[in-house]
């Protein structure tokens, strides 16, 4: 439904990479849950605003430095001006870890990816790449341990063609 309401607003959409329609839909959606989690929070203390704010401004910059493979803690940090520490400190509010939280990221994009098809044609590295995954075989590994089978069978069997 985003991508749709994303070609209205942007014409050349269509003619966008998987995963620049990727990062738009999450940029979209990453906006509107700014908004809401802004309106939740406009009552509360201070600590809980800016834990909310912290949040977001993570989830963003994360979402929006994806494809990035050096993409690292110590970087957010310095870019967001949070400290390492809050941020792991967030995310074990949030029951995940950094590093889990970026990597289920990067292979719902590569899912994405493989089912799109006007990716079909890219070779899975390229994919692996785009995703921010700096070893072919280090995606190919941790696709088949998510999913339950290798990204070529996957894309092969074409589950969930959009």
């Amino acid at each position: 439904m985003a991508q749709r309401l994303l070609t209205h607003v942007f014409f050349f959409f269509f003619q966008s990479s998987t995963a620049a329609i990727y990062f738009a839909e999450e940029a979209l959606i990453s906006l509107l849950a700014s908004i809401y989690a802004r309106n939740l929070v406009d009552g509360a203390a201070d600590d809980d605003r800016q834990q909310v704010d912290a949040w977001v401004a993570i989830h963003a910059y994360i979402t929006s430095n994806l494809a990035d493979p050096e993409l690292s803690i110590e970087r957010m940090s310095e870019s967001l001006r949070i400290s390492t520490s809050w941020i792991h400190q967030l995310f074990k509010r949030h029951q995940h870890t950094y590093g889990d939280f970026v990597r289920e990221r990067r292979l719902q994009l590569a899912q994405q990816a493989l089912r799109h098809p006007q990716s079909r044609t890219l070779p899975i590295k390229q994919i692996a790449t785009q995703c921010g995954f700096q070893s072919a075989s280090h995606f190919s590994r941790v696709f088949q341990q998510r999913f339950g089978e290798s990204p070529m069978v996957y894309r092969e069997r074409g589950v969930g063609e959009v």
